[in-house]
């Protein structure tokens, strides 16, 4: 049979949706593909804009934790 509807657990679930957008549209949490794609379904622009503010966020997010990041300067050796 079909499974069935908790109205409790929907409203948790709705909630816990809208709260997660609403941390993605606010730039304080990161999105997904799948966000993007209900965002575009929703008539929210497109999946192209979402993954690209995606991908700002995670440089931003990137950048505040760049002086930990440690790499040795690449230095192609001399053709023999």
């Amino acid at each position: 049979g079909a499974p069935r509807i908790y109205p409790g657990r929907v409203a948790e679930e709705s909630q816990r949706r809208t709260t997660g957008l609403l941390r993605v549209l606010n730039g304080r949490a990161a999105g997904s593909p799948e966000m993007a794609i209900r965002l575009e379904k929703a008539g929210r622009s497109n999946v192209e804009f979402w993954l690209r503010r995606q991908t700002a966020y995670d440089l931003v997010q990137a950048r505040k934790q760049e002086s930990r990041i440690d790499v040795e300067r690449y230095r192609p050796q001399p053709a023999a």
